[in-house]
Order: structure tokens, then sequence, then C-alpha cells
């Protein structure tokens, strides 16, 4: 009976351990510059590069790890959005017209420690996708776009916190 209490509490301890493997910007770093968002998208809406860049400022604010500065700074980062296209995502059965479509956003950036003279972090392809239905065009899709650059904003600074 004894035995089967210790095996019972061991699975619980080893069942709740937590493990975070998480990163940090580097401490030498304290401002950062971000960079002018291109558009190579070819994709005709200029809004989603300025509203990438404030969303970009805005998490980068909120995180409080690193200082914006519009000129000189300990680091910076360049983002693009290689591109934005939309991609049928349901039909209807009996009529066999579109009802739901979706919206993939793709961004490259690099986050370059301007100090040491590195990249600490690098992203190509960093790709997300919304839906979106088509009753509701343009809105909903420029909600979608949006919602994709809210969340590929997010995951930038994740990049540039965990170095990848």
């Amino acid at each position: 009976m004894k035995k089967i209490f210790l095996y019972l509490i061991l699975i619980l301890l080893l069942t709740s351990c937590y493990s975070f493997r998480g990163g940090s910007i580097p401490d030498h770093l304290n401002t950062i510059q971000i960079r002018n968002v291109i558009d190579n998208s070819n994709y005709g809406d200029p809004t989603y590069k300025e509203y990438l860049y404030q969303k970009m400022s805005e998490v980068i604010r909120k995180d409080n790890s690193l200082k914006i500065e519009t000129q000189v700074a300990d680091s910076r980062i360049n983002l693009i959005i290689s591109s934005v296209r939309e991609e049928v995502l349901s039909t209807s059965a009996s009529s066999g017209l579109e009802k739901e479509r979706k919206i993939v956003v793709s961004v490259s950036f690099e986050f370059y420690d301007n100090i040491k003279k590195q990249v600490l972090a690098k992203n190509q392809n960093l790709t997300i996708s919304q839906s979106f239905e088509i009753n509701n065009v343009p809105t909903s899709r420029v909600e979608a776009v949006k919602k994709c650059l809210d969340i590929i904003s997010e995951e930038v600074l994740n990049n540039m916190i965990s170095g990848s």
C-alpha cells in the first residue's frame, strides 16, 4: 500500500512539472529601430505595410524589453511583406458559389544586433492565414489581413526573444 501511494505521488509530481524554455533579448541591447516595412506582395493595398509597422511598434512597446528609436539604435528589425493571397475555402453545395475564402499573409524579418554586427533572429517565410466570409467583402477581407498581421507581429516578437 505504501509503495502504491509513493508511486502515485511520484506520478503526480512528474506530471505537474512545468518547463519553460524561453529566451530573452541580449542584455547589451536597450533600443531598437523598426525600419519602414517593405511590401513586395503586389496585393495592391499600401495601408498594410503601415499597419504592420504600427502593430510591431505596439507589440514592442507593450513587451517593454527595448525602447524604440527612430534613428540610431542598438538593434533593428527589418520586415518585408512577401505575399498576400486569397484562396477558396468553401463553396455552397447547392449553388457551387464560394461561401468562404482565406487570406494568407507571408512576412520575412531580420532582427539585427547593431553592436555585435550579427543577425539574432531571422525568418524568410512566416505565414499566417485567416478565413473570411464572401458576403461581407471587402470589410471581412481587410479584417482578415489585419488579424494575420496582428498574429505575425506577436510571432516576430516571440522569435526575437527566443533568438530563432
